[in-house]
């Protein structure tokens, strides 16, 4: 989790912090300036000083260029005006200045440079902007802001499986990145899920999938969960069937019908959440099967 959140003056109001507290646009207009300042400190060459004007670092902007596919105008050697080169991003958009910043945030090393991401990330949480640093993977990246309390259970069942927590990291990523890939985050998430829920359902299975799962529980009526259950309103084992079901279906495209429509952003988003739920509930035995028949 991050440090930094937003900033509560000591008089606020109650609607003013429910205020504070909606996740805003991406550059909210008293974040641009500060935000423009971190992305030219971070393009300003350290090694060169041309008259009276500032000169980006022209290998770093090749690798820019490169990475995100995009021209900014820069010569193949000389120099390169650090104004002109900030200012082509920003003629390129909100999209492009943030897949800028989540690049060069990248490149930096945490152990070297702590207070350069520091910075941006109180930066981006006093805005409450869209999107946020996330230190969870090898190196700082931009990251969707979601509502406080559904990144704590992702992140919860990440850490609760060495064998499924890398897949359901791979899954949130593609799932709630700077640059979202669907179909991906699907995919990851139901491998996430697959991994630690055959050992436990069908474990001696000779090549255990989610399917075989779903089909176990529901043929064998009798698996259990740790939530509070309502009479037979909703029969445990059919929530858990239900659920696994959902995730499953989800893939459709994949194991199915080959010519099915691929997931949109939000359904994958939302199996990526389903998916830490069931990672999280097999993980720490919250599901298991009834003693009687186990």
């Amino acid at each position: 989790m991050n440090e930094f959140m937003v900033f509560v003056p000591f008089d606020a109001t109650d609607d003013e912090i429910s205020a504070l507290t909606v996740v805003r646009e991406a550059i909210p207009p008293e974040m641009e300036a500060s935000l423009r300042r971190w992305i030219m400190d971070r393009l300003r060459s350290q090694s060169m000083v041309v008259l009276a004007y500032d000169v980006a670092d022209l290998r770093l902007v090749h690798e820019v260029q490169a990475a995100l596919r995009i021209n900014l105008g820069a010569p193949a050697d000389g120099y390169l005006q650090l104004d002109r080169a900030v200012g082509a991003i920003y003629a390129k958009g909100v999209q492009v200045i943030m897949r800028v910043t989540d690049f060069l945030l990248s490149r930096i090393d945490p152990s070297q440079e702590p207070e350069t991401i520091a910075s941006l990330t109180r930066l981006l949480d006093w805005s409450h902007c869209k999107y946020k640093v996330d230190m969870s993977g090898p190196t700082a990246r931009l990251a969707a802001r979601l509502p406080e309390g559904i990144e704590e259970v992702a992140q919860t069942a990440i850490g609760s499986s060495q064998e499924a927590g890398p897949l359901l990291f791979k899954a949130w990523q593609y799932a709630f990145g700077l640059t979202p890939q669907p179909a991906e985050a699907m995919d990851f998430a139901v491998k996430a899920v697959e991994l630690v829920v055959t050992p436990i359902v069908c474990p001696n299975h000779p090549s255990p999938s989610l399917g075989n799962a779903v089909a176990y529980i529901r043929d064998q009526g009798n698996w259990a969960h740790n939530l509070r259950v309502d009479g037979d309103k909703a029969p445990p084992n059919t929530t858990i069937h239900h659920l696994l079901q959902t995730l499953w279906a989800g893939q459709h495209y994949r194991h199915v019908d080959q010519n099915a429509v691929p997931p949109t952003l939000g359904q994958a988003q939302a199996h990526v959440q389903l998916a830490a739920l069931l990672v999280g509930w097999f993980s720490s035995g919250a599901v298991k099967r009834g003693e009687a028949d186990a």
